[in-house]
């Protein structure tokens, strides 16, 4: 199944329905592992994050595999109600503007 990072206000109440969906959380914060028993898999990549939109606290934004994003988006947010989906679909040339936030090892955090 699915690898998947959760972050943000509603980890929580995320955390609950990826794991009743069948997904296994990774790089899960002390709280979560307290709460739900979990291994923290830090080590663990994920197939898809899902975290809220730096914009509006009351978005969530997933990104990673297509195949777990539909996943996540099929058994794990239609259990929200009252929710709408936007899907954004870069082109396979995209070009995305960002800034080097700080360098970790030989990684970059971008912005």
């Amino acid at each position: 199944m699915y690898k998947v990072r959760i972050r943000g206000i509603y980890a929580t109440a995320l955390t609950k329905l990826a794991i009743d969906a069948g997904l296994t959380p990774v790089m899960v914060t002390k709280p979560i592992v307290e709460r739900f028993k979990v291994e923290p898999k830090y080590n663990e990549a994920p197939d898809a994050t899902i975290k809220v939109s730096n914009e509006d606290s009351d978005e969530l934004v997933i990104i990673g595999f297509p195949e777990a994003v539909n996943y996540i988006l099929n058994k794990v947010i239609a259990k929200i109600p009252s929710i709408t989906i936007r899907r954004a679909k870069p082109g396979l040339y995209a070009v995305f503007k960002t800034r080097v936030l700080r360098r970790e090892g030989s990684n970059c955090i971008v912005a």
